[in-house]
């Protein structure tokens, strides 16, 4: 059921209510036949008869629940001023000039004011959050980079430290090949343990990022996947360059350097 062009003065009094509504109102119980009223100086304190349901609009705020809401017909509300939304297609910018002509040309004394496009409506609801997630998201890569420079020096200096072990494998024929893929191995699977260490702890937090995030879980399982790929990735090409120069000694004068 829903709002009809009968529903006038005079009839009964019907609404349309939100889904969180219908929850916080009547829970475990169907909303459909219900009762309400809107007290003065709100509305007129007659009885509303729920006639419907319609899904949460988060017009308060993405990051809010939404309040108690119910639709009526305009056509038992006297009300001076209305919002509503017209779905178009072209340029943005040429929309509100079409708007205001369409309502004049119904009633040229009809004020129209405060056309936005929902794009910035819903921008502005959260322009806080973003901001945010911009500063996050720069201090991640900056992370990810001090990260990268780190396990460049790391590695450098392990391969420095056992250049006459990685000699010696050398002399007994493995082949450079051979010893990239060990000093990379090495690099992976400690850039996988601790990714593995991080995945952990942000499952434990996960619940105080719930309220950051919008139409994503703290545990999307995309993000989980994406960000230790991500740091095993950098992991191995900051390690590339020690681990080629590994693969190019010569066993013969690495074995008189230490030995």
């Amino acid at each position: 059921m829903a709002l009809r062009d009968t529903d006038l003065l005079g009839t009964l009094r019907v609404a349309v209510v939100g889904q969180s509504t219908a929850r916080r109102l009547w829970p475990e119980e169907s909303p459909l036949g219900k009762r309400f009223r809107r007290p003065a100086p709100i509305g007129s304190g007659q009885w509303i008869t729920v006639v419907g349901v319609a899904a949460d609009v988060h017009y308060a705020g993405l990051d809010r629940t939404p309040p108690l809401t119910a639709y009526v017909s305009y056509n038992q509300v006297a009300a001076g001023a209305f919002y509503f939304v017209v779905r178009a297609r072209g340029e943005s910018a040429t929309l509100a000039d079409t708007v205001q002509r369409a309502v004049w040309d119904v009633d040229p004394q009809v004020a129209v004011y405060s056309v936005r496009t929902m794009e910035s409506v819903v921008a502005g609801s959260y322009w806080k959050h973003r901001l945010w997630g911009g500063v996050l998201a720069v201090f991640a890569t900056l992370a990810l980079a001090l990260a990268a420079v780190g396990i460049y020096g790391v590695i450098a200096q392990v391969v420095g430290e056992r250049r006459r072990e990685i000699g010696v494998r050398i002399a007994l024929g493995a082949r450079p090949r051979n010893v990239l893929t060990w000093v990379q191995r090495q690099v992976v699977l400690l850039a996988a343990t601790g990714a593995l260490i991080g995945i952990l702890v942000s499952l434990g937090l996960a619940r105080s990022l719930r309220a950051m995030l919008f139409d994503v879980a703290p545990t999307d399982l995309a993000t989980i996947i994406a960000v230790p790929v991500i740091v095993v990735l950098t992991a191995a090409v900051a390690a590339l360059p020690s681990a080629l120069r590994a693969a190019k000694l010569d066993p013969s004068v690495t074995i008189q350097e230490d030995g």
